[in-house]
């Protein structure tokens, strides 16, 4: 479903470690795919292998809001109400059923945040895991590290706090030793003890005139959804904001709840501050003018986990203010319900596109399948990975799969087409309509027939057509077309 899939299948299946490899960004960030490499190490390579570690750790974010809400005294039932709010949540849905590295950093993000958090007397050590965690997110994306500010800002705010000085200085001696020998490692193998500043991430100069637009692409992400015109968030940005007013006008006319209590200041700050560099510092470290990465909506995975935290814990406290009122519980309990339901009908949307695309796939995968005397399939480049490494390696290893080459606009696939297909057998499968990939995927990429200049030859006929796929803008039909 997404554009590194392809380049990442590759290093989990077989890293090389090669001189030359350290130059190849992709590799040295060994965290973004080193889980999924273990897994297809112990049980090979399929879709479920595939998929694996993401989904687990997709899956544990409702476990570590129940888990950290019960060590901080919230009732068994609440923290459970509030684990399953953060489990509906579209954006963690919709994050989960991708094999996106974003989640990998969001994961160990959070599991910092919960140890930064969490009530302990052994604060150093608290402190020690939490650099640890945030330095491997840091070898996912480079910005787990824009969640520093916030953390200074409130911690100068709480430094008489004798623990969170013990936090504080775990946290520095575990951050600098792992970046002090990783620098030295680098500085042997590659000469550059900061590859991150030389070797990046795709990122370009963004001229001055389009920073407006710019700095509003996440912020419509966040609040109305993806450019296919499904949600996102849904309506989870909307409940931390009238949650978080309704506590304060609680506390300042009603004096039933404490305004926002230390945990509520600690997730403020680690969100806003994620959010805040993400969306405006330059990306290239380089202040000769501004630079940045696509706007993508999955680089916001960091921000879902911590935002339904805040949400789930701000409902609780409502709730509980007003526990002695029966008809305002049972308004509660109604209002838990139907925001319960509301995440799940939103994340059905979000996920939309995902399996309109999957259900194609299968589909053409069940035609291919049942005529195994198949000599070959012809995909575009992004597709053709797939089919040969995972979906038709076990299934029917005898189908040769030839892929065009990589980023070709869909008038030069079609002059691949007409240059290579006199050489291809009878009976070879050509599949049109399920170019490139779903989410943020070149529109004008792949064997996309609606932009070709002329209809495929007659050499070709249907075989099988395998629904719209109408979050596209061509929005065709993907087809299979048997050579005759």
């Amino acid at each position: 479903m997404l554009g590194d899939d392809g380049f990442e299948l590759g290093l989990m299946q077989a890293p090389h470690w090669t001189s030359s490899a350290y130059h190849n960004q992709l590799l040295i960030r060994f965290i973004a795919w080193g889980p999924n490499a273990l897994i297809l190490k112990l049980f090979g390579t399929h879709l479920c292998s595939f998929f694996l570690p993401t989904v687990a750790m997709s899956a544990s974010f409702s476990a570590l809001g129940y888990a950290y809400l019960r060590r901080i005294g919230y009732a068994p039932g609440a923290a459970l109400a509030a684990g399953l709010f953060i489990a509906s949540v579209p954006f963690e849905i919709l994050l989960g059923t991708l094999r996106a590295n974003d989640l990998i950093v969001a994961w160990c993000m959070a599991i910092a945040l919960l140890t930064w958090l969490w009530p302990t007397r052994h604060r150093l050590a608290a402190g020690l895991l939490c650099g640890v965690w945030l330095w491997l997110a840091f070898y996912v994306k480079l910005w787990a590290y824009y969640v520093l500010p916030g953390m200074i800002v409130v911690a100068l705010w709480q430094w008489k706090d004798p623990g969170l000085r013990r936090a504080a200085l775990g946290f520095a001696i575990s951050t600098a030793a792992l970046h002090g020998v990783a620098s030295i490692f680098w500085a042997l193998k590659l000469g550059h003890a900061f590859p991150f500043l030389t070797y990046m991430p795709a990122t370009y100069p963004a001229p001055r005139h389009t920073l407006a637009d710019l700095f509003q692409q996440y912020p419509r992400m966040i609040l109305e959804g993806s450019p296919f015109g499904t949600t996102l968030f849904g309506v989870l940005p909307w409940i931390v904001l009238i949650t978080m007013t309704i506590k304060l006008v609680q506390h300042v006319w009603g004096n039933r709840t404490p305004a926002w209590d230390k945990t509520d200041l600690w997730l403020a700050a680690w969100t806003l501050s994620f959010f805040v560099f993400l969306n405006f510092w330059t990306s290239h470290f380089r202040l000769d003018q501004y630079y940045s990465p696509a706007r993508i909506f999955r680089y916001l995975a960091p921000l879902s986990f911590p935002l339904a935290l805040i949400a789930a814990k701000n409902l609780i406290d409502i709730s509980h203010a007003w526990r002695d009122d029966r008809w305002t519980r049972r308004v509660m309990a109604i209002l838990w319900v139907g925001l319960f339901s509301v995440n799940l009908v939103q994340a059905r949307q979000a996920t939309q596109p995902g399996r309109d695309y999957r259900q194609a796939t299968r589909q053409a995968l069940a035609f291919i399948q049942n005529r195994p005397s198949t000599p070959r399939v012809i995909t575009d480049y992004w597709q053709g990975t797939f089919f040969h490494n995972v979906y038709l390696k076990q299934a029917l290893p005898g189908i040769s799969v030839e892929s065009s080459p990589a980023y070709l606009s869909a008038t030069n696939c079609e002059a691949w087409i007409q240059t290579h297909q006199s050489a291809w057998p009878k009976e070879t499968l050509l599949i049109t309509g399920l170019s490139d990939y779903t989410h943020y995927g070149c529109t004008t990429c792949g064997m996309r027939l609606s932009q070709f200049n002329a209809p495929l030859d007659a050499i070709w006929t249907l075989g099988a057509e395998l629904g719209s796929l109408p979050y596209g803008p061509s929005q065709e039909p993907a087809r299979i077309w048997i050579k005759q």
